[in-house]
């Protein structure tokens, strides 16, 4: 199964036919918007890393039009055990964006990984 965009052209997930999803939190100072949203956003440093797996199924990026800087993200895996699998696969570029895109962050928190149903 191939990733499936949204209208926008994004690597949201419409079909959600994703069956695992994990979801971070993170505070994004004024300076790094742009860096932040280019790394996380369609197409970015993430989504091209995860996209060497056939088992993953989008990424949302979510802004809160409340709170400035604040954002979340949803990464959609066919299952859990794939998502791990392709994290120990691909840890050492896994670690080099995340040490990269820290620096475009005040703070981050996982919320929790969560199944569809």
């Amino acid at each position: 199964m191939t990733q499936q965009d949204d209208k926008n052209g994004g690597s949201g997930v419409s079909g959600r036919q994703a069956e695992f999803c994990y979801i971070w939190e993170f505070q994004v100072p004024p300076p790094h918007v742009e860096a932040f949203e280019k790394a996380y956003g369609p197409g970015g440093a993430w989504d091209q890393l995860f996209r060497l797996d056939s088992a993953y199924r989008g990424t949302d990026l979510l802004r809160d039009p409340q709170q400035r800087g604040r954002y979340l993200t949803i990464d959609h895996w066919a299952t859990r055990e794939a998502c791990q699998s392709f994290h120990d696969r691909y840890r050492a570029e896994f670690d080099a964006i995340d040490r990269v895109c820290e620096a475009f962050t005040l703070a981050e928190c996982h919320i929790g990984d969560f199944e569809m149903v």
